[in-house]
């Protein structure tokens, strides 16, 4: 049986119109895409930290020294980043950054030259496939200028040297593989033989990626580890 052609036109007219309404309710009806993201409170002048995103308030009451776990943020546009504490004055003018949808982040608040200083991290990274862990450094610490990074296994007392180069205060490395087990983390100033700060008995596990960071504790120098989201 022959279709006329007019009808043709009018049941692909009806179809397209099925399709377009299923397809704008689709998009209505999925929910905002969202990135998760940790921050970590590395300046010495605020004890307890309340963090901002793009005027909501994310964070209350992060202690000095700690990360936060991952808090869900919106995602996909410019997003402002702002320091919220009573007594204390804020950043010139507030960061902006753009955090992907499903993506992962730790975001480093340090002061650096005397000033608050914000340094988002992406985190999303899948793990190594042949069961090494990775990690990478970020040295917070504004009253130490330099530092190296040494891992030393099983009271090995042949280091390790994971990075090729020193790191100033407010940098960071790029991850690193290492086999998995127990190790000691130090740190020293180029050249020399003394520790600046050590983490001892450290366990890295297959497949995980960590963050280690500085920051000052009671006029030491402290070294502490967060666990960073894969893939």
């Amino acid at each position: 049986m022959k279709i006329p052609f007019k009808n043709l036109y009018i049941v692909g007219f009806c179809i397209s119109c099925i399709l377009y309404a299923g397809c704008t309710e689709d998009v209505l009806q999925t929910p905002e895409r969202k990135a998760s993201v940790q921050f970590v409170n590395a300046v010495t002048q605020i004890p307890v930290m309340g963090v901002k995103v793009q005027q909501q308030q994310v964070l209350k009451d992060l202690p000095y020294g700690s990360a936060s776990g991952y808090r869900a943020v919106e995602a996909g546009k410019p997003r402002s980043i702002q320091i919220d504490s009573a007594g204390v004055k804020d950043i010139d003018r507030p960061t902006s950054y753009m955090f992907a949808h499903n993506g992962n982040y730790s975001v480093m608040i340090f002061s650096s030259a005397s000033r608050i200083t914000i340094l988002p991290l992406i985190d999303t990274l899948r793990a190594d496939p042949n069961g090494k862990a990775r990690f990478r450094f970020v040295h917070l610490d504004e009253t130490v200028d330099e530092v190296e990074v040494l891992l030393f296994k099983n009271s090995n007392s042949n280091g390790i040297t994971p990075f090729p180069y020193p790191f100033f205060s407010g940098e960071n490395s790029q991850y690193a593989l290492v086999e998995p087990g127990m190790y000691s983390l130090v740190l020293r100033e180029p050249g020399s033989s003394s520790d600046v700060a050590r983490l001892d008995d450290f366990v890295f596990s297959n497949h995980k990626n960590y963050t280690f960071y500085t920051f000052k504790n009671n006029q030491a120098t402290s070294i502490r580890v967060i666990e960073t989201n894969t893939r």
